[in-house]
């Protein structure tokens, strides 16, 4: 079966902080990115979302790339995740699954990227992305593969 996961978890997957903003960071006047990831050994990459205590909105798009320095980087995913800002809620956690099958492999596009549009409004705590990749190709052992981020 495609995309199934066989044996121990940590041989499948990769994880990396994709995007960390603190609490004094300003997500008002910047557009915060994610590090670039090599998708050339994985099938997806799962990207966890967490923030807290948002003054508004923010929404994430996924970028792809030729090479890990963002060469002629372009979307992949509009909007694939938009944390609302809750009254309720101190923590808002969010899931997207990317399939590498997205990316313009033709055109040589094998890395990609969180971005934020950086729209929120007001005071903000925290913002994170976290990437988990997995389908390892080429043997299937995710602790084998080249750093995703190199």
């Amino acid at each position: 079966m495609s995309g199934q996961i066989t044996g121990r978890l940590q041989d499948n997957v990769k994880v990396v902080k994709g995007l960390a903003t603190g609490i004094d960071d300003d997500l008002n006047s910047t557009t915060p990115a994610g590090d670039w990831v090599d998708m050339s050994q994985y099938s997806g990459c799962l990207f966890i979302f967490e923030a807290g205590a948002l003054g508004g909105n923010i929404t994430f798009d996924v970028q792809q790339a030729t090479d890990n320095s963002g060469t002629g980087s372009k979307q992949a995913v509009d909007a694939v995740q938009t944390i609302t800002n809750g009254t309720d809620e101190d923590t808002v956690v969010g899931v997207y699954d990317f399939k590498a099958d997205l990316l313009d492999v033709d055109g040589g596009f094998d890395y990609i990227q969180i971005l934020s549009d950086g729209a929120v409004s007001g005071a903000s705590t925290f913002a994170s992305v976290t990437y988990v990749l997995y389908g390892a190709r080429y043997g299937g052992n995710a602790s084998a593969l080249d750093d995703p981020t190199d």
